[in-house]
């Protein structure tokens, strides 16, 4: 590789690095060279970065441009917008270290055989759950995983031959995949949406969230497995042969390992105090590291600390221009949240939606239908968030609570995913099925959908009243 070219692999890593060492130490100058690092790993990938992408680095050049000529503090509004995209490109890419982890766990291939040999009335709440815990650490990577172990596991003579029973086994599996998967946005310390909404609203933290989203993704989880009850196929039960049962160990061994990264990220954010998505950044690599020198360990003698290092630097070329799309698209849109606070008049906004009596709850059942209604045109959740979270930046002003507030944008986000086939998440299941998103998100989804939005009008309001 030429120089040039590993400069352009590890822009990067250098932006992870200063802004492991800046949190450290608190240097301006370590956040310069995050800020740069920045800007030259999206020119590097530029002319690789999918449509989506570059739309987003279109629409950012032009916001700056207009913060320029606009703004009343044009270079702090730039340099706050830098410093959100170089974290949120830092944060993505030392989850994704996990993922590398993970691809090379024989773990997780046990973890998912478990899952999709359970019998069909287990099947969706085990599936469910076990996508909700792999996207903790895999996120859409789970969909990759699961999705080809189901089609793998669930052939024809799995299915005693019959056709019917293949394919409402295909559809329910990959339904309980997505339905889990869509949780993670309210059930994750470690995950971007929790990242952005921190730093649009910092005022709160996890432990202010956590029970407001816990208990909503509880009702969700709840809602999706009646649904999946109610369309079981009552005329094939019993066509199918029996499964083979395995062993839950390696699911227990997963769970150990989820509780144990989640632990040691408490434990920094803690101990830095600092909040959860900041010790993500610490807690990530070291994991990962962790993880893959167990893995190595196997291979004979030594604690594999040396290997698994060894591992990350040969790959690093392929690892971080792998992650430049959600990078670009998810960082990007931080960047397009910070400057558009500064340009929008947010105060005036605010007191129209006062004036207009959207407040309290029911604002928080419109944010989380804008999102879901945005998303469905193509609008990537993590813009909407930002950008409803940057202009509701003072929710109590408007008798909503900022957790709530947070908990309606994490539903809106959960919702899109399930609903939306022009998401990843869609477009991935769409391919391993080779049927078309718009199947899965409105024939498969749409009652889950509406009726998550409807049990949400009801809800929002409960707990503000609770709150």
């Amino acid at each position: 590789m030429s120089l040039l070219g590993r400069v352009w692999a590890w822009a990067l890593p250098a932006v992870i690095l200063a802004i492991l060492f800046g949190l450290a130490s608190g240097s301006d100058a370590l956040a310069w060279v995050a800020r740069v690092g920045m800007i030259v790993y999206v020119v590097a990938e530029w002319r690789r970065q999918a449509t989506m992408a570059k739309g987003v680095i279109l629409f950012g050049i032009v916001l700056a441009l207009l913060t320029v000529s606009l703004a009343d503090a044009p270079s702090e509004a730039l340099i706050e917008a830098l410093d959100r995209f170089a974290f949120l490109g830092a944060f993505l890419a030392c989850l994704g270290l996990l993922r590398v982890a993970a691809e090379d766990s024989p773990l997780m291939r046990q973890c998912g055989q478990y899952l999709i040999q359970q019998p069909p009335q287990r099947r969706y709440l085990t599936l469910s759950t076990g996508s909700g815990l792999f996207g903790i650490i895999l996120n859409i990577g789970v969909l990759n995983l699961l999705g080809v172990m189901s089609l793998r596991g669930n052939t024809l003579a799995a299915a005693g031959g019959h056709q019917a029973v293949w394919q409402a086994r295909r559809r329910r599996m990959f339904v309980a995949m997505l339905r889990g998967f869509a949780m993670v946005p309210l059930i994750s310390p470690l995950g971007i949406s929790l990242a952005v909404i921190l730093s649009a609203l910092p005022q709160l933290t996890w432990f202010a969230i956590a029970p407001y989203a816990f208990a909503t993704a509880a009702l969700m989880f709840v809602l999706g497995w009646l649904l999946d009850r109610l369309a079981a196929p009552k005329h094939l039960k019993g066509l199918a042969p029996e499964r083979i049962r395995l062993s839950p160990r390696p699911l227990i061994a997963f769970c150990t390992l989820v509780a144990g990264i989640v632990a040691l990220t408490f434990l920094l954010a803690y101990l830095m105090a600092v909040q959860l998505p900041v010790a993500v950044i610490f807690s990530a690599p070291l994991s990962a590291l962790i993880w893959l020198a167990l893995q190595r360990r196997r291979l004979g003698g030594g604690s594999g600390v040396r290997r698994a290092g060894l591992s990350i630097a040969r790959r690093a070329d392929r690892i971080f221009p792998g992650m430049r799309g959600e990078i670009v698209v998810l960082g990007g849109a931080g960047f397009l949240g910070v400057l558009l606070g500064q340009l929008l008049p947010v105060e005036t906004i605010a007191a129209a939606l006062y004036e207009s009596g959207m407040k309290g709850p029911w604002l928080a059942f419109a944010v989380t239908l804008v999102i879901v209604l945005a998303a469905q045109i193509g609008l990537n959740p993590i813009v909407s968030v930002t950008v409803l979270a940057t202009l509701l930046a003072d929710p109590a002003a408007l008798g909503l609570p900022p957790a709530l507030l947070a908990t309606a944008l994490m539903a809106g986000w959960s919702l899109s995913m399930v609903s939306s086939p022009i998401t990843a998440a869609m477009l991935i299941v769409g391919r391993l099925l080779n049927t078309s998103p718009y199947t899965v998100g409105y024939r498969w989804n749409g009652l889950f959908v509406i009726g998550c939005l409807l049990l949400l009008m009801v809800w929002f309001p409960f707990l503000g009243r609770w709150s």
